[in-house]
């Protein structure tokens, strides 16, 4: 059987003197815990903790998770830049349509007071009913269109809220991301 000789080397954490047989590639410094890696090549003989290799690896799978997130958040931000837009711009008829009661309420108003003129001619009685009927319908309309057209701005104005806040959040997570794929 072979002797073996051993390496004489010092901790890379706590410089504690270590033995190292050459059938050793990896072990924890007995005085410090740190892992160590026994490097081999050309005649020498050195060690490197474990954890550089490790971080060098994690630093590897963080780019490539970081460059991928990057296409994936510039496309979510692209498209929430787009809803802020048109949320933004966007007519209220289209955030809220009017009902078919709103779009009634005028040709019943013109109706009532057709109505009301006709009666004069025709019956000779006093128009004010038909008059006060229109008023009264057309008052209604206005208030209606008015209640749609409040609802309608307070979705979007949410909307926009809401898409803002997501921008905001998909704007700081790509810096994020670029900073680690420029480290």
């Amino acid at each position: 059987m072979p002797e073996t000789e051993n390496i004489a080397l010092s901790c890379t954490n706590c410089g504690a003197r270590l033995e190292i047989t050459p059938d050793i590639d990896r072990f924890v410094c007995l005085h410090c815990g740190t892992q160590q890696i026994v490097r081999r090549g050309g005649g020498i003989v050195s060690l490197q903790p474990l954890v550089r290799g490790l971080e060098r690896v994690q630093y590897g799978t963080d780019k490539t998770a970081a460059e991928l997130a990057i296409k994936r958040l510039t496309t979510e931000a692209r498209q929430a830049e787009h809803e802020v837009k048109e949320w933004g711009t966007m007519p209220l008829d289209d955030v809220v349509p009017p009902e078919i009661i709103e779009q009634l309420l005028p040709v019943a108003a013109v109706v009532a007071l057709l109505g009301g003129f006709i009666s004069v001619t025709i019956v000779e009685i006093a128009p004010c009913g038909g008059m006060l009927l229109s008023l009264i319908l057309f008052c209604l309309y206005l208030y209606i269109r008015a209640n749609r057209r409040q609802k309608a701005k307070e979705r979007a104005d949410a909307e926009v809220e809401v898409w803002s806040i997501d921008l905001q959040r998909l704007r700081g997570e790509l810096e994020k991301n670029r900073r680690i794929v420029n480290m």
